[in-house]
């Protein structure tokens, strides 16, 4: 996987969600506020900074979007993230952004072998196991993951770690 990563000068924009610090973010808040906490629709704000993260990465390039099928209800949803962004861009970027990635999600199962979304799968544990321990030292493949990760104008901005 790591020679495929290497021959295909390969780019990764990652989206991790500390699960455990979000809690506590919760927790501080209802103590504050008295009010729940409501972060939204977790799946799909990592969709969105994903796709604010592609846009800042081509810019003018033209590109197809791949996710892994996860049913008619999430391939909606998925598809409805990009529309958005093509039709009003997102919070820190213009909807021109967005103009040259097709207009189509395009959707595949795990039985289809698709590299990329083989090397989706292959990348999401270091990813999440780094958003929810920043400190660990044993994480080697993060570590030689993160060489591919897009750098940005500044940064890891490919790497969106929340909150």
């Amino acid at each position: 996987m790591l020679d495929i990563l290497e021959k295909s000068s390969a780019t990764i924009i990652s989206s991790s969600i500390n699960k455990m610090k979000l809690l506590k973010t919760a927790e501080k808040f209802k103590a504050d506020s008295g009010q729940e906490y409501n972060p939204g629709d977790l799946y799909m704000k990592n969709v969105d900074w994903v796709f604010e993260r592609i846009g800042h990465f081509l810019k003018t390039d033209d590109a197809k979007v791949i996710f892994e099928a996860r049913g008619k209800k999430e391939s909606r949803r998925i598809q409805n993230v990009l529309n958005e962004a093509k039709k009003d861009g997102t919070f820190y970027h213009p909807r021109e952004w967005f103009k040259n990635i097709s207009n189509e999600v395009l959707f595949f199962t795990k039985k289809d072998n698709v590299n990329g979304i083989q090397i989706a799968d292959y990348c999401t544990y270091p990813f999440a196991r780094h958003a929810k321990d920043p400190e660990d030292t044993d994480n080697k493949l993060f570590d030689l993951l993160r060489t591919y990760v897009y750098k940005g104008d500044f940064g890891e901005y490919g790497l969106k770690e929340w909150p």
